[in-house]
């Protein structure tokens, strides 16, 4: 309106003079707008001409003043001044009232939409007047203070704030007036008497009006209180961890807890209860807090079945975890304490049980006046405060018993070192060398030195050379095999040059690991006692039977005596024994005449002796030599007896084996070879009589050793007394079965002849081959019979065993798993064969194997690729002897170990030689047979050879079979990645003819397979034979490995393998076996 006015008096002035008053012209208080300074008044005064319009918009009255000005005399003239005026006064009004018009329809619009926002907002609202009455509010106020709009208007703010406030609102209240805004947190009062935490911005509208908008507080404001909350819990926390480092057992720290948890964790009250044995209740043991008038006489059982054992401090002990009320006066399991908490001001609680050494041991209650108190956080805060409390009371138990044992180390020390420094027995302890590392006073006196002088020095320091080798030979015992020595007796010549004899006991002292580190010795002066003791017979005969049990009675025959080795063998504590008659241990064998014998013998004589059976404690009878004799005093009475005790069952158990393990196996207890040998003898000898045949077996199980390998020996083991049991339940009763050693066994047949050898030897094998369940699994074995009958065999027992032999190996050779009788061309082959290995033995001796090496070449270019390691026998009779006949020989008996070791240290050392002589040298292949691979030495026999003969691996190449392969085992695995790793290449040889199954080509790290020259020597003309070449090279490419053909005479087979793509040649085509020196020169 004003910049409007401006505008329009802008047009007219300096001509027209208006003024705008709000009713009424009444001066300066009623006007509102004025074009100049001078008043109407005085315009009034100076006769201007004026002209007055009232003016009437949207209910409110304004009037309108105009008046002329000098200028506008000066320019118009008197009667047209009238008109002109009122014109002009006209029109000025007629826009006022267009514009007054359009702002009431804007300002009416504008309230709508305050008024919609006054309403929605999410803050309470109102409006005073002058005298701090509420004439207006919006819909939240009322609902934040529980009245309704029509209550609420006309009420003032000492109405509805806490009366708390009254003090504070008679000072704030004026502050309002003068226009300052107001922010400040109040506590207002509800209808239904609650309170409610706000916070109030107020501020002046106008002149006649204040706005309040009023915030609920409460949110805020528990927030505020809960991390007040908690940060008094974590310094209670705080307070609890720092009083566990300070204290020392419990009866300190739970009235510190209950204390802190009360004044820092916000708690009404707390104690911490522990169980009492003896009621079953649950006894408070500290507390803290406001309250405790609720302890006085509370009873709270730990038994489920009443009311005071179903609450949350019973269930927590019970349960092992926190027991949280939220709303004490509401839940039902805490009705019996309702009364005492609403006493109290208890609104929720929470039992907490605190353990020890891992188990209940007391509760932790803590009371809380606000229903709800106890959320997750707050829960998971008080139970890292238990689990500290038990970390503490584990602690103060980890504690004692560190003090105890230190307290009990320190004392035994004491003790220790008094005795040892006040004996007057020499004690010693001496290193495994046998230097002293300590040694008494009476050990210093006895050689009259210092104890520098011992430390680090031996026996021959200070004895003479055989002595102190007696007593180094006799330390032995101790140190090397942990005896503990007694009773030995040793002649010193002191520092004075007394002879002074020494009883000594020596025992190992041992490291926690069970290691024996030094030896402690303790030797007593008996010169005295030695002069004395063929007086002191009772002595005497104590120490000269020491090792047996002594019982020692007196006149009346009851027990005052007994030594440890009496204890060990009647199973009678020194203290039962003590007062009982010996017959305590009677077995009720020996009758009443017995006993009477024995003590006229002992009244006659002062002495008896002998064998008889009695009873230990647990009630078994054993075997006993027992020995009295009597002790008379001076004047010929008995004061006492003394017994003396040998247990003779282990005697007598040991005669029992020696008799049984002389003609038995004692794993099948089948009669040993010792005993057929007796029994066979016998037979023949009376086969000789009646003319009669006398058969015998050698039955050996076919690969058993694989078993043992595989398996390991326990189920071998396992596998042979079974099988033992087996063919004992099925053979003859006549029949003699003997177990010889291993897998092999020998049965004896009298009185049979070869149809019926051959019957028994068909069962036999029927028997063997039948599944042996072991374990989950079930094994299938085989077996091979050798036969052999007497007299048509043999002409005695040794040849017959021979012969059998003999006939067992043809068996083998025949396949196995069949039996063979024996012929005179078996002896004769047998012969030869041993003489073969006897040969071979020495061929290793005498150095007659060589090595020939065969060419391996690149079969797309032509070039020396490789080459394969070949042993060949250069007999110095028979010349060179084929791998054929001596290999199997060498595998049969052995000796293939030797061999295979003896190749490759050979081949690795010849590689290494060209090496050094500047060749262009190629990788060379050494076979492995499955014994060697097997060889728990044999990855450290490669390194070795490489090692000593400085060769890198990548220039050797291993051949394995496909039964090492096959043989899926974790060391198996282990071994061929540890090969691979080492740089060595790995082939598969003979590839094909093995094994059916490839699973192992994907967990095996292999570099070549070799194609066996069977399938090579079909190609060409046998598809059969070409297509598992073809498959072969295929697959391998497929994997990444590399392919090398065995085998190769013709043109043919080369053309074929170059064009399926095979990588590598080897055969008489290409290059026959030659030796290392023509070698050379494919390298040159």
């Amino acid at each position: 309106m004003i910049d409007f006015m401006a505008g329009l008096e802008g047009e007219i002035s300096p001509y027209i003079d208006i003024e705008i008053h709000d009713g009424e012209p009444r001066g300066e208080v009623s006007l509102l707008y004025h074009s100049d300074n001078v008043s109407h008044d005085t315009r009034a005064a100076e006769q201007q001409l004026q002209m007055q319009l009232p003016l009437t918009i949207g209910g409110r009255e304004w009037t309108l003043l105009f008046s002329d000005t000098p200028e506008f005399r000066s320019i118009v003239m008197p009667e047209r001044r009238s008109p002109l005026v009122l014109l002009t006064g006209g029109l000025i009004s007629a826009l006022l009232s267009m514009v007054a018009l359009l702002l009431i329809k804007g300002r009416v619009s504008a309230e709508s939409r305050f008024r919609r926002l006054f309403n929605h907002a999410g803050d309470g609202i109102v409006v005073l007047d002058r005298n701090y009455r509420v004439i207006d509010c919006n819909i939240m106020a009322p609902r934040l203070l529980g009245y309704r709009r029509d209550e609420l208007l006309s009420m003032q703010p000492l109405d509805v704030v806490s009366p708390s406030e009254y003090e504070r609102l008679s000072r704030e209240l004026p502050v309002m007036t003068t226009g300052n805004a107001h922010l400040a947190q109040w506590t207002l009062l509800k209808k239904d008497g609650t309170t409610l935490p706000t916070e109030i911005h107020a501020s002046r509208l106008d002149d006649q009006h204040y706005i309040a908008i009023i915030r609920d507080y409460s949110a805020h404001r528990k927030a505020e209180r809960r991390i007040h909350y908690l940060t008094h819990l974590y310094q209670a926390m705080t307070e609890t961890n720092q009083a566990i480092i300070r204290m020392s057992d419990e009866q300190e720290l739970f009235p510190l807890v209950c204390r802190i948890a009360v004044e820092l964790g916000g708690m009404r009250m707390a104690w911490i209860g522990q169980l009492n044995p003896d009621t079953d209740h649950i006894e408070p043991k500290a507390s803290f807090g406001s309250g405790l008038g609720y302890l006085d006489g509370l009873v709270i059982s730990t038994r489920n079945d009443t009311p005071q054992g179903r609450g949350p401090t019973s269930r927590a002990l019970r349960e092992n975890s926190p027991i949280i009320i939220n709303h004490y006066m509401a839940d039902p399991s805490t009705r019996p304490w309702h009364d005492l908490a609403r006493e109290f001001g208890w609104g929720a609680s929470g039992a907490f049980p605190v353990q020890r050494s891992g188990n209940p041991f007391a509760v932790l209650n803590v009371y809380h006046s606000d229903v709800g108190a106890f959320d997750d956080e707050i829960i998971a805060l008080l139970s890292e405060l238990v689990s500290d409390i038990s970390f503490a009371l584990d602690n103060f138990d980890r504690e004692i018993k560190r003090q105890q044992a230190a307290h009990a180390l320190a004392e035994s020390e004491a003790r220790i070192t008094t005795i040892m420094e006040n004996v007057s027995a020499c004690i010693y302890l001496k290193d495994i060398e046998g230097r002293y590392l300590y040694a008494n006073q009476p050990v210093l006196d006895l050689w009259g030195v210092e104890l520098d002088d011992v430390i680090g020095a031996d026996d021959s320091k200070f004895l003479d050379p055989e002595t102190a080798q007696n007593i180094r030979t006799n330390d032995s015992l101790v140190l090397e095999h942990g005896q503990t020595v007694h009773k030995e007796e040793t002649n010193i010549v002191a520092s004075t040059g007394a002879v002074v004899t020494y009883w000594s006991t020596k025992l190992p002292l041992r490291r926690v690991d069970g290691t024996i580190y030094a030896l402690c010795g303790i030797s007593t002066d008996i010169s005295e006692r030695k002069k004395l003791e063929t007086t002191l017979r009772l002595q005497a005969q104590v120490f000269e039977s020491n090792r047996d049990g002594i019982v020692i009675t007196n006149a009346d025959n009851r027990i005052i005596s007994v030594n440890r080795a009496y204890t060990q063998i009647t199973g009678y504590s020194e203290i039962e024994a003590l007062g009982e008659n010996p017959s305590i241990i009677a077995s009720g064998h020996h009758d009443k005449t017995f006993y009477e014998a024995m003590w006229q013998q002992i009244d006659k004589h002062g002495h008896w002796q002998g064998e008889l059976l009695n009873r230990r404690k647990n009630g078994n009878t054993y075997p006993q030599w027992l020995s009295i004799n009597v002790v008379r005093n001076a004047e010929g009475r008995v004061v006492q007896y003394i017994g003396m005790l040998t247990d003779l069952s282990e005697y007598k158990a040991s005669e029992e084996r020696i008799q049984f393990l002389s003609n038995y196996d004692p794993l099948t207890r089948l009669p040993n070879r010792q005993l057929l040998q007796d029994l066979a003898l016998h037979a023949i000898a009376s086969a000789r009589k009646t003319h009669s045949p006398v058969a015998l077996m050698f039955i050996d199980l076919d690969r058993f050793k694989l078993v043992n390998e595989t398996l390991g020996h326990q189920v071998g083991d396992n596998l042979l007394k079974q099988l033992a049991d087996r063919l004992q339940q099925h053979l003859d009763p006549d029949f003699t079965l003997c177990r010889q050693g291993g897998d092999d066994f020998i049965l004896l047949l009298p009185d049979t002849d070869a149809e019926a050898a051959a019957h028994t030897a068909g069962s036999i094998l029927d028997i063997v081959t039948r599944p042996f369940l072991m374990g989950d699994q079930k094994l299938t074995l085989t077996a091979s019979i050798g036969i052999a009958q007497f007299p048509e065999d043999a002409a005695d027992f040794g040849e017959l065993v021979q012969s059998a032999d003999a006939a067992l190996f043809r068996a083998k050779q025949s396949g196995r798993n069949n039996f063979q009788f024996f012929t005179r061309e078996m002896h004769e082959q047998a012969s030869a064969l041993l003489h073969m290995e006897n040969e071979l033995r020495q061929a290793l001796e005498r150095e007659e194997l060589v090595l020939h090496y065969q060419p391996q070449f690149d079969a797309n270019t032509g070039k020396l690729t490789g080459a394969e390691a070949l042993v060949r026998w250069m007999h110095p009779v028979r010349g060179l002897v084929s791998p054929a006949h001596f290999i199997p020989v060498a595998e049969e008996s052995g000796l293939i170990i030797e061999i295979g070791n003896w190749v490759m240290r050979k081949a690795v050392c010849q590689i290494a030689l060209w090496q050094n002589q500047g060749l262009n040298v190629v990788p060379v292949a050494v076979n492995l047979s499955v014994v060697q691979f097997r060889q728990k030495s044999f990855y450290q026999d490669v390194v070795d050879a490489l090692k000593a003969c400085n060769l890198a691996p990548s220039l050797l190449e291993l051949e394995i079979t496909e039964g090492i392969a096959m043989d899926d085992s974790e060391r198996t695995l282990d071994l061929l990645q540890d090969l691979h790793e080492l740089g060595i290449s790995l082939a598969i040889d003979d590839f094909g003819i093995g094994y059916s199954s490839l699973n192992y080509l994907k967990r095996f790290r292999i570099d070549k397979l070799k194609i066996d020259q069977s399938f090579v020597r079909g190609l060409g003309h046998d598809s059969e034979d070409e297509a598992i070449v073809t498959a072969i090279i295929g697959m391998a490419k497929g994997l990444g490995y590399r392919t090398l053909a065995e085998g190769v005479e013709t043109r043919q087979q080369l053309d074929y393998l170059h064009n399926a793509g095979c990588d590598e040649i080897q055969g008489y085509l290409l290059g026959r076996p030659i030796p290392a020196d023509e070698f050379v020169k494919l390298m040159q």
